[in-house]
């Protein structure tokens, strides 16, 4: 059952991604960085840095509440992107996710306070 999750999540997600309208003002990027979710979160910093964004120093090993300040400070730059470069971030973050993302899923999830 779990490999059938593991094959489907990552193509949900892509026609997710490919769907992007006005009606979700937010982007899946942003919304990946926002996630208590450690792969997503690491696709994301992967999808950034592979983009040239530079990024704050972030360890994915400390807990979720010493790292979310530097997360909350890297959203607040992409916001301040024009629209039209974040949303070819929002298509290179859904492939580096499907490309990415089964090497990240050996471990937990989430993370711990």
């Amino acid at each position: 059952m779990k490999n059938i999750f593991i094959f489907f999540l990552p193509l949900l997600f892509i026609v997710n991604c490919t769907t992007i309208t006005q009606q979700d003002p937010d982007y899946h990027i942003i919304q990946a960085l926002q996630s208590r979710h450690r792969n997503f979160t690491h696709v994301a910093l992967i999808t950034l840095e592979d983009e040239g964004v530079h990024l704050p120093a972030i360890d994915l090993n400390q807990s979720y509440n010493e790292v979310e300040p530097h997360l909350d400070q890297l959203i607040e730059i992409l916001y301040s992107y024009p629209e039209a470069k974040l949303e070819n971030l929002d298509i290179s973050f859904c492939c580096h996710y499907c490309n990415y993302s089964p090497c990240f899923w050996s471990g937990g999830d989430g993370w711990e306070e």
